[in-house]
């Protein structure tokens, strides 16, 4: 039995181990979380930091795995990557070619290179550097380079708070510069991607709902009406990344700003699995089996077995021309109305229970409720409870209960 090494064990990588152990590989789960609940789904589990690239080579080396799958986090895979092109497994690219997608300032000169539109943005690796600032327009936002899901990042209205977050953001990175550039007006948007042989095709484009952290998703909801041309254009930005970088087969995922002049610009890109169960979501919305495409991309067994005969992800057929042309292969479409809600405890003092109200109970279909009872929280901690999938009946209603599903859900908290 051919054995996988997975990179973490929470509660987002749950569909990969369940895809995992539905594909026949023996899983091996690490992490430094011994009581992670996707532990005891795989078949053993040894701990380990899976953002140590040494330690994860090391120990995919020593339990002769054939396959490794990153976490829902961008270390994990600049792990798999590094392990995998050391160990000669394919799945996944590069090294450096994960470096250039994950870390920001690579990315960015590399889109710039390429064509794919970016915001405006200097780096700093000093204080005597913030001066390249003023050349920004105002708003700006300091963004650490190596970070993901919103850490370390803050908007900034003047050079004042610029040196601030600049200091602040040096202290979490592990890189010795910053970003900051232009905050673009916009609307929010995530574009997920299958690429084979270079050309997308699956996607599904979403609405994005920041309400604990403007820069960390608390929600999404598809489908989202968008600008004739938005799904197309973005398509071509993946695919020019894909044919600048010789990107192998897999998942392309993307958060990207719709601009008030309808032009979508991606803000960040990623090769690993979102978290917070988004890939379930996705199951969830189209009734593709997204864990177990993504699962075997990384697993180095490719699309063949989820091809159908015009090379599209089977069952997502129509019509005469999809992507790269290739005929009959069209994006499938949402069905239904959907909603993904992260539940977040933001209050004070230790966790007991939480209750979710009949004003959201009617609309869910699933769901993901791990919490630990007795968690202390602490003043301004954002403490992730789980996740819930919404179906709802029309567009109207799943933006009205969307943009109202925290009301229903209430924190008991011990005395």
């Amino acid at each position: 039995m051919e054995k996988i090494l997975i990179l973490n064990g929470g509660y987002s990588e749950v569909p990969l181990i369940r895809a995992a152990r539905a594909q026949g590989f023996y899983v091996l789960v690490t992490g430094k979380n011994e009581n992670a609940v996707g532990n005891g789904l795989a078949d053993q589990y040894i701990s380990r930091d899976y953002s140590d690239r040494e330690g994860i080579y090391e120990l995919a080396r020593s339990q002769n795995v054939s396959a490794i799958c990153s976490a829902c986090n961008d270390f994990a895979y600049l792990s798999a990557a590094y392990a995998c092109e050391k160990l000669h497994l394919s799945g996944h690219d590069s090294y450096q070619t994960a470096l250039t997608l994950h870390h920001k300032d690579l990315y960015r000169a590399f889109a710039k290179r390429v064509g794919i539109p970016v915001p405006e943005v200097v780096e700093c690796r000093g204080e005597s550097d913030l001066e390249k600032v003023e050349s920004l327009c105002f708003p700006v936002i300091v963004k650490p380079v190596d970070l993901f899901g919103g850490m370390g990042m803050r908007k900034c209205h003047d050079m004042g708070e610029v040196r601030e977050a600049f200091r602040a953001a040096l202290e979490e990175s592990r890189m010795p510069h910053v970003l900051v550039e232009e905050f673009l007006e916009g609307t929010n948007h995530g574009f997920t991607a299958i690429i084979h042989g270079g050309k997308v095709v699956f996607s599904m484009l979403d609405r994005e709902y920041h309400e604990h952290s403007p820069f960390a998703v608390s929600a999404a909801s598809v489908p989202e009406p968008v600008p004739e041309g938005v799904v197309r254009d973005l398509k071509g930005q993946v695919e020019r990344m894909a044919d600048g970088l010789k990107l192998c087969d897999g998942l392309v995922h993307s958060q990207f700003i719709l601009t008030e002049e309808g032009k979508p610009v991606i803000i960040e890109v990623c090769r690993r699995s979102p978290g917070d169960l988004y890939i379930d979501f996705v199951k969830y919305a189209t009734g593709v089996d997204y864990p177990g495409i993504i699962l075997s991309c990384e697993a180095g067994r490719g699309l063949d077995a989820w091809l159908d005969d015009f090379g599209c992800i089977a069952g997502t057929a129509s019509g005469e021309n999809g992507p790269g042309g290739r005929r009959g292969c069209q994006f499938p479409s949402v069905k239904g109305f959907w909603g993904r809600h992260v539940v977040v405890c933001k209050r004070a003092g230790r966790l007991r229970n939480v209750v979710i109200g009949d004003g959201l109970t009617p609309y869910i279909r699933g769901e993901a409720i791990a919490f630990e009872r007795g968690r202390e929280i602490r003043e301004n901690e954002a403490y992730k409870c789980g996740v819930l999938f919404l179906e709802f009946q029309s567009q109207e209603e799943m933006e009205t209960i969307m943009n109202r599903a925290s009301q229903y859900i209430e924190y008991e908290m011990e005395e």
